[in-house]
């Protein structure tokens, strides 16, 4: 098992994981606040 860990951080693989989660947590919140400034677009149309 400890072989297993050692080749995960000789190729990066839980580096690369850990980006991959903050971009996509970044994306989301974007994603996010887009959709809140089109809700309150929507509502002040009525």
């Amino acid at each position: 098992m400890n072989n297993l860990f050692t080749e995960l951080k000789h190729r990066n693989v839980l580096r690369v994981a850990c980006a991959y989660a903050v971009v996509s947590w970044i994306i989301l919140q974007v994603v996010d606040v887009i959709a809140a400034l089109e809700m309150n677009a929507m509502e002040s149309r009525d």
